[in-house]
C-alpha cells in the first residue's frame, strides 16, 4: 500500500508473525543490481519485522547447485548459459508456489515472461519505490497461497498446505484430512486448528 509516496509497512508488520522465514533468491549477473536488491530487501525486512534468507547468485548455474527451496525469486532474464526465464521454469518444478519477479533491461521478453506466469516484470534501472510496492504485493500473495496447518498424527507432525486439502472428515475422536498426496488421521477436531 502506498500512502503519499511512502510504503505502508504496518500491514506486513502485523502479518510478520504468520511467517517463519521467506527464502528469497536474487539472481543477476550485474553485481550492482544484486547489491541494490539485497539492500532493498534487507531494509524492507527490518521495517516489517519479516525474516528473510536472501540468497545472492550471479548465474543460473549457481542457483541450480543450491538446495534452497525459494519462496520469492528476483531473476534477471539476460544471463550467460541459462536465461532467467528458463531458470524460473526449472525452479517452479520444485516449488510451484514460488513467486517470480523478473528484473530486466529488455522489454521484448514480456510476452515470454507472461507465458510462465511471472508475478511482476520490473525494468532496470530499478525504481526503489516501485520495487518495494511489488515486494509487498508478492509477500502478501505468498502468504495467501502458502497457508499451512500443523497436523499431529500418532507417529509424526506434518505441515499441510490448506490449498492441498481436499476435504476433512469429522470423526468421533478426531478427524481425517484428505489432501492431494496423502491422508492424515489426527486426534484433533477441525475447530482446534482451523480458524
Amino acid at each position: 500500500m502506498l500512502i503519499k509516496g511512502i510504503i505502508c509497512y504496518n500491514t506486513l508488520k502485523i502479518l510478520s508473525g504468520n511467517f517463519i522465514m521467506l527464502n528469497i533468491l536474487v539472481c543477476d549477473d550485474d553485481k550492482d543490481i544484486v547489491n541494490q536488491v539485497n539492500n532493498l530487501l534487507t531494509d524492507f525486512g527490518q521495517k516489517t519485522g519479516l525474516d528473510f534468507f536472501i540468497d545472492l547468485k550471479s548465474s543460473a548455474e549457481d542457483v541450480l547447485k543450491s538446495s534452497v527451496n525459494y519462496d520469492i525469486a528476483f531473476i534477471d532474464i539476460e544471463m550467460p548459459e541459462i536465461n532467467g526465464l528458463t531458470l524460473a521454469e526449472m525452479l517452479n518444478q520444485t516449488n510451484e508456489d514460488m513467486i517470480v519477479i523478473v528484473i530486466t533491461s529488455f522489454q521484448s521478453y514480456l510476452d515470454d515472461a507472461m507465458k510462465i506466469h511471472v508475478f511482476r516484470y520490473l525494468s532496470k534501472p530499478i525504481d526503489s519505490e516501485r520495487f518495494l510496492r511489488n515486494l509487498m504485493d508478492a509477500v502478501l500473495s505468498y502468504q495467501k497461497i502458502s497457508k499451512t496447518i500443523l497436523v499431529d498424527t500418532k507417529k509424526e507432525r506434518h505441515f499441510v498446505k490448506t490449498k492441498d486439502i481436499l476435504y476433512i472428515e469429522n470423526k468421533k475422536y478426531g478427524s481425517i484430512i484428505y489432501a492431494k498426496n496423502n491422508t492424515f488421521k489426527t486426534s484433533k477436531k477441525p475447530k482446534e486448528w482451523l480458524v
